[in-house]
């Protein structure tokens, strides 16, 4: 009896140790979705595969945001063809419909278990644009568990056209679209 109430302390013990490659702290979080974003991101809609690779730097909350979104994304694709647009066309992750060409991490506001991580955009410039169009979005961060979490992102985007507000706002309203 002791040997199974010690395997089943240890086994729940294990099951709570965070793993290896989990981000510990927000600017590591913040770095991994920069990675993401510019590794695995395409545009519009996460896919399935996309979600899968983001999920471990979401909190639960946000993860299952994206899901309902992505579910309500698919239902609006089966219904209509290709006779309507998708539900989300251009860059959801960014400010910017274009999506950003270059980025990185600033600022990292942190208190107990929430924290706030600035991220640098740049659309490049190019024929039509003359000049870098450079804004700033936050991640949202939570500490679960252990490991810091993105529980939202802030799309701080100033100019016309610009997505603004939160994310999961955004997520959200894609979800009630199918229903």
């Amino acid at each position: 009896m002791r040997l199974i109430q010690t395997s089943l302390l240890l086994f729940a013990l294990v099951g709570c140790a965070p793993t290896p490659d989990a981000p510990s702290t927000p600017r590591q979080t913040a770095e991994d979705f920069r990675a993401f974003y510019f590794r695995d991101h395409g545009r519009g809609m996460p896919s399935r595969a996309e979600l899968d690779k983001l999920a471990p730097l979401l909190t639960r909350t946000f993860q299952a945001q994206f899901q309902a979104a992505i579910e309500a994304h698919e239902c609006h694709q089966a219904k209509v063809g290709n006779s309507e647009p998708p539900l989300v066309q251009g860059d959801l992750l960014t400010s910017l419909f274009e999506g950003a060409t270059s980025g990185g991490v600033g600022k990292i506001t942190t208190e107990k278990s929430q924290a706030l991580a600035e991220m640098y955009w740049s659309y490049g410039a190019s024929e039509l644009n003359a000049k870098p169009v450079n804004w700033t979005d936050a991640l949202l961060l939570e500490r679960v568990d252990g490991q810091w979490r993105i529980a939202d992102i802030e799309l701080r985007g100033t100019w016309d056209f610009a997505q603004k507000g939160r994310l999961s706002q955004n997520l959200m309203a894609v979800a009630e679209a199918c229903r």
